[in-house]
């Protein structure tokens, strides 16, 4: 028990140093970014101007603009990070449980796309208003998320290693019970048998610490191999 408690102790302290690290980074890297930003519309004002042929100023003018719209993606996502890292929201309005989902999808896409994991997503319409804050909400999300992502890439790798076909897809659903938002991911397991099953849902710190939250305000997380199902209030 007392181990637990170390261990438990260990997360929080890194979770806690991870947030200002994080905001850190956050200030340091937008300056880069407005750099190249920069860099790229001179050049694009000097290639318009040169005399180049008409062909190849439009094809480099082409690859400036990609450049400068991918800094500006960058740019928006290292200002989503700061603001989840200070904890701050910016909603407008009443907030349902799709809205502050396909925020956390957003963080997170690119964590899925780059293990090969498909996440589908199904809403009912007219959602409750929640009643939870919208930051504690996230971070319940990203914790659900985080164990869908590592549970299919264990399951993905355990095929890959023994030469299986399997498509790793993450069914989300997002739909009202009992009077709340219920956030549901499911996702097959393929021959992977009980005995090989590697994630020990307890000992996911982020999870636990979401459940009892969740529990302590009348909502409720379960979780198991092949699904994380959440109420939230």
């Amino acid at each position: 028990m007392q181990e637990e408690a170390v261990q438990s102790c260990k997360e929080i302290l890194h979770v806690s140093a991870v947030k200002e690290i994080l905001g850190g980074f956050a200030h340091e890297v937008s300056q880069p970014l407005n750099a190249i930003m920069i860099a790229s519309q001179v050049i694009q004002i000097k290639v318009e101007r040169s005399a180049l042929p008409q062909t190849e100023k439009s094809f480099l003018t082409q690859r400036l603009a990609m450049v400068s719209s991918q800094v500006e993606r960058a740019t928006h996502i290292v200002d989503e990070l700061r603001q989840f890292a200070d904890g701050r929201t910016n909603y407008d309005g009443p907030v349902d449980l799709l809205r502050v989902y396909q925020r956390v999808q957003g963080f997170m896409d690119q964590q899925f796309m780059g293990r090969g994991i498909e996440l589908r997503m199904k809403a009912v319409q007219d959602l409750p208003v929640l009643r939870t804050d919208s930051r504690s909400v996230e971070a319940v999300l990203v914790h659900c998320l985080a164990f869908a992502r590592d549970s299919l890439d264990a399951i993905g790798q355990w095929h890959d290693g023994r030469d299986i076909a399997f498509r790793k897809l993450a069914s989300v659903r997002l739909f009202t019970n009992s009077g709340m938002s219920v956030l549901s991911v499911e996702w097959a397991v393929g021959n992977l048998p009980d005995s090989e099953i590697s994630i020990d849902q307890e000992s996911r710190i982020g999870l636990v610490t979401a459940r009892s939250f969740l529990r302590s305000g009348g909502g409720d997380l379960q979780v198991s191999h092949a699904s994380v199902i959440t109420a939230i209030p």
